[in-house]
């Protein structure tokens, strides 16, 4: 083993010696015979993460909702919220939210993922709901009169409709 190491250094070192003088000469210091080199780790590759389309670009408000499965829950993918509140959901009424059906917990402002919301009942294939960001009065509780819509850059408040597909 020593007569293999020796060798190997040997030829190392020779072959750093026929080195072009254009080369520049390496910063690291040289290791002796007496110190074993080490092999650096390869390096790891991570795939690129796939970006989670949101209904506003990250740093304002906004949300993700596909739509769902009938069910006593629904599932919000993403929300980002500027300010700590709610996402409500509401049932369809001829083409805007009707009555509440449920809300999330308190979310706290920042980013969000996978909110559920249970329903106060079960939705049903074919039905449509619409989901809308709140922001809380600082209580806490969602509160419909007191809790806010928030609101996008032009005003409209931050509201997208989902379909139960099965």
């Amino acid at each position: 083993m020593k007569k293999i190491l020796l060798l190997s250094l040997t030829i190392g070192l020779a072959g750093a010696g026929c080195m072009s003088s254009s080369s520049p000469a390496p910063s690291a210091v040289q290791p002796t015979a007496s110190v074993p080199t080490q092999t650096a780790p390869a390096a790891v590759t991570t795939p690129p993460v796939e970006a989670v389309p949101l209904a506003a670009p990250l740093g304002s408000d906004g949300f993700t909702v596909t739509n769902q499965a009938s069910g006593p829950e629904v599932t919000i993918a993403d929300a980002v919220a500027a300010r700590t509140g709610f996402i409500a959901v509401y049932k369809d009424n001829n083409g805007k939210p009707g009555a509440l059906a449920g809300t999330s917990q308190l979310m706290y402002a920042g980013e969000t993922r996978n909110v559920p919301i249970h329903l106060k009942t079960a939705s049903k294939t074919g039905e449509t709901y619409w989901a809308t960001l709140f922001v809380d009065n600082g209580d806490k509780n969602f509160n419909e009169a007191s809790d806010v819509a928030a609101k996008d850059s032009k005003g409209a408040t931050i509201s997208s409709s989902f379909k139960i597909t099965q």
